[in-house]
């Protein structure tokens, strides 16, 4: 009988440590897959391989195209597309400030406060970086796609496919991993990045 006891005692613990143990590596799983959903909202480290599958012959594809962007960085911010497919051009009007939009990004991958002496600076440099992204994102996954307004509450900006073209020589074979991730790479520099956006970044008159 006692023998019995023990048996069933050390199944009955068994059974404890396996439910713990499991719990715990269901844990450690959704804290890796939060982490790495957050890390790609990041200009240099999203995974060519998450958007891949919105790439679309036609604009017209609302709910692809919506989607796409709703998966690039800044797309943790609220925002309203409009469609113009006789000019085939997107607009994305934003709720926030340039330098707002940029900080809501941040926070959401550190999934945390930013401190507010440098935000602002952060907020701009992460919003300058992801419209660049997007707009050679959108423009190689998005065939017919020809232009890009991102309107914000203090400004405007247009980007049209021919000024990505021409700003990077490989952007036709684009994307695969190798030529992908040096595009990364080259906005991760930021003297790079910052004159790039010299050329394509130009804030419209009257916002």
């Amino acid at each position: 009988m006692k023998k019995k006891n023990i048996i069933i005692l050390l199944l009955l613990m068994m059974g404890i440590v396996f439910t713990i143990v499991s719990g715990e590596v269901k844990k450690i799983k959704a804290e890796q897959d939060e982490r790495f959903q957050r890390k790609q909202f990041v200009v240099t480290m999203q995974e060519l391989s998450t958007i891949l599958p919105y790439k679309s012959k036609y604009m017209g594809d609302n709910s692809n195209t919506i989607n796409l962007f709703y998966h690039l960085p800044l797309g943790v911010n609220p925002v309203k597309y409009q469609m113009y497919p006789e000019e085939l051009t997107l607009e994305l009007c934003y709720r926030t400030t340039f330098a707002e939009a940029g900080i809501k990004n941040l926070e959401y991958v550190a999934n945390e406060s930013v401190g507010k002496f440098d935000a602002e600076e952060l907020g701009i440099r992460m919003t300058t970086q992801a419209l660049i992204y997007n707009s050679t994102a959108a423009f190689a996954l998005i065939d017919n796609l020809q232009k890009l307004i991102f309107r914000f509450a203090d400004g405007s900006y247009t980007i049209r496919r021919h000024t990505i073209e021409n700003e990077f020589a490989d952007f036709y074979p684009i994307l695969n991993e190798e030529n992908w991730s040096r595009f990364q790479k080259t906005l991760g520099k930021n003297e790079k990045m910052q004159e790039i956006s010299l050329r394509l970044l130009i804030k419209e008159e009257g916002n």
